[in-house]
């Protein structure tokens, strides 16, 4: 049952699809301990189509309680929201470097309005050089 998560549903709603294998679960179960563990793995095959989110909110509608603040799976999605939004802040603040330092801004300048560490300041510039020259 857990697999059919992974399963092409036929153009019906992922929400009703993970409601029926929620329902489908619960027959199979023997308790709601058993019943939130495999609720768990569901949310976690999930994630290979994109749809742990929307199995996670189907399944918190449910009488049972199911607990996944503290899971690994909500851990790793925190993690990788944060490191999306550093790299793009990274990445804005490099091309602002760059056209800081095309229009003529020092390297101290640059480095003390966009908090980047010197040295990638000093990086970004010598790159503007050699691309320059050739």
């Amino acid at each position: 049952m857990l697999l059919a998560v992974l399963a092409d549903f036929g153009g019906e709603p992922a929400d009703l699809i993970a409601g029926k294998i929620i329902a489908k679960l619960e027959q199979l179960s023997e308790g709601s301990l058993e019943l939130s563990q495999r609720t768990l793995q569901l949310v976690r095959l999930a994630v290979l189509r994109n749809l742990s989110k929307t199995v996670f909110e189907t399944a918190r509608k449910w009488p049972f309680r199911l607990t996944l603040r503290k899971t690994l799976f909500t851990r790793k999605a925190k993690k990788k929201v944060k490191r999306r939004q550093r790299g793009r802040q990274i990445s804005r603040k490099g091309r602002s470097s760059l056209s800081m330092l095309r229009e003529g801004f020092s390297e101290e300048v640059v480095v003390r309005i966009t908090k980047l560490p010197a040295e990638r300041v000093a990086q970004l510039k010598q790159q503007l050089e050699a691309g320059q020259q050739n």
